[in-house]
Parts: structure tokens; sequence; C-alpha cells
């Protein structure tokens, strides 16, 4: 699985596209602990097909100094995969030669170093069961379905001062796939936001698994990006890289901040209401002809 992103990128400061990491999961990280937050497939899946990429999401912090990623099968040899990272993302990457169908499998993530710190983040052993063969079908995606917003203020241990940031619970619409959906992420994008530039495209925010039917995504944004009208789209991807239709449904909200704010829940617009422009579907898009990442040893 490759993270898909817009082309034009590029153009988005390097801050901005960091954020990615910067789910519910890393924003309670330990002090910038480097830890790793997720997996894809995620533990005990039953049914990955046997052309899945093995990948690992860290927190923003992490650095990859080529530590070992190791492959063990049920009853044959353990082998050290090719990996790729993308720090900008904190994803490392790794693409078994074959995984065999019906068979158990044990991946070990390694704990990796972080910016600036010599102390080591987490890692996992993630065991999981391989299908009947290979995913060849892009999962559907009806789009975000809506978002409820607030005020999360807490006190920060780490610099010991208070820390305000708007909290946006985003609801998913119908999810189809052929493999089911307990191993496909949710990419979320913020659209539209009072330092966004219109010219950049849109922000990725969260990269997180797929929410339980019916349940939220939490994404925390800043009160500088997003206070006054903000928007949030969003995509879903299997273990094998394909992305979902879906990212031309946005969800919006008008947030105020503190000391003056309010809840509030904002369905999706209809197509008489504002929806996102055939360029702007376009642009999202694009990502999957970024192709894969190159390996590295």
């Amino acid at each position: 699985m490759s993270i898909v992103r817009p082309n034009n990128l590029a153009k988005v400061p390097r801050l901005l596209v960091v954020l990615l990491s910067l789910s519910a999961h890393a924003v309670a990280d330990e002090c910038g602990r480097p830890n790793l937050l997720d997996t894809f497939p995620p533990e005990h899946a039953v049914n990955v097909p046997t052309n899945a990429t093995l990948t690992a999401h860290y927190a923003a912090t992490a650095e990859y100094s080529n530590e070992p990623v190791t492959l063990e099968r049920t009853g044959a040899a353990t082998e050290t995969l090719d990996a790729t990272f993308d720090a900008t993302q904190g994803l490392l990457q790794a693409t078994p030669h074959e995984l065999v169908a019906g068979s158990d499998y044990v991946v070990s993530w390694p704990a990796l170093r972080g910016v600036g710190t010599a102390s080591l983040g987490s890692s996992a052993n993630i065991a999981f069961s391989v299908g009947t063969g290979p995913d060849t079908r892009t999962p559907t995606f009806d789009g975000l379905a809506s978002v409820d917003w607030d005020v999360s203020r807490r006190h920060d241990a780490c610099t010991g001062s208070i820390e305000e940031r708007f909290v946006f619970d985003l609801t998913p619409g119908h999810v189809e796939d052929d493999f089911g959906r307990d191993e496909l992420s949710l990419v979320v994008f913020q659209t539209r936001g009072p330092a966004m530039d219109p010219s950049s495209g849109p922000v990725p925010v969260l990269v997180a698994p797929l929410p339980s039917n019916g349940s939220a995504a939490r994404v925390e944004r800043s009160l500088a990006d997003a206070s006054g009208r903000v928007c949030f789209a969003a995509l879903v991807q299997d273990v094998v890289g394909h992305a979902s239709t879906g990212a031309d449904r946005e969800v919006c909200a008008t947030t105020t901040p503190p000391p003056f704010f309010y809840g509030c829940r904002m369905a999706a617009p209809g197509p008489a209401s504002g929806a996102p422009s055939v360029g702007f579907v376009a642009l999202l898009l694009s990502f999957l002809l970024r192709g894969r990442h190159r390996r590295a040893s």
C-alpha cells in the first residue's frame, strides 16, 4: 500500500505534508517518541491478499536507518524484506516476493529512533493470515457522510502548557471491498481552511485504519488552521494500493474558536449545495498516477 497524494502536493510546505502523521494517535504520543501507530494489514487480519504490500505507520518524528523488517511464514524460514521509508508520511513499506495463499505469517516491524532524540519508539510483531488469491478490484466508497466538531483543551505534560485544538469527528459513508473492510485505510484531506492556499490543493491530515461501520475517525487541527469555514474529503485505500473514488464529496463546518465556541454536526452537501468542481476531483484522483515508491535495501 502506498498512500495516494495530489500531483501538486510538492507546492505545499513540507510542514503541512508532515501533518499526515498527526492522527489522534500521534497527538497523544509521548513527548515526540517515534512510536509505531498503525499497521496495514492490522494484527490478526484473516483475509490478506497474496499481492499485499505491508505497511507500518510511525509518528512524524521517526527516522529510518535500514532497521530490518522480517517476515516469517509458519513452517518456513524467516526472510528479511527490502523496505522503503517515506519520511514525510512516516510510512515504512515492504512488498514480499510472494505471499502463499492460506498461510499464516508474522511481520516484525522495528523500533525506530526519532529526530533529535536517542530514544527508540515502539515496535510490533503483527500476525496475519493470507486469503485465497490476489486483490484486483478497487474499493468503492461513498465519501465522508458527516462531520462533528468541538474544541479540545488539555494540559500538555511535555511542554507544561495548556493546548487548545479543534477536534473533528468524520464519519465515512458506505464502503465495499472484495476482501472486506478490515484491511482498508482511510486517508483524509483538509480541502478548505483559513490558512490554506487555494492553489496548493488539498492537505493530507490523517491516515488511519478505516473505522468500524457507523464510527468516526478523529482529526485534530490547530486553531489557526481550522477557525471559520473548514472542509474535508477522504479516500479509502486497500493494502495493495488501490484507492477508491469518493474524494469528490466534501463535508464542511464553520467553527468558532474559544472562548466562544460551540459544537455542531454538518452533513455532506448535496449536488445543489456547492459540490466540489470536476478539477478538484481530478486533483485528488491524480494521486493514483504517482506509482509505487522505490525499494531500498
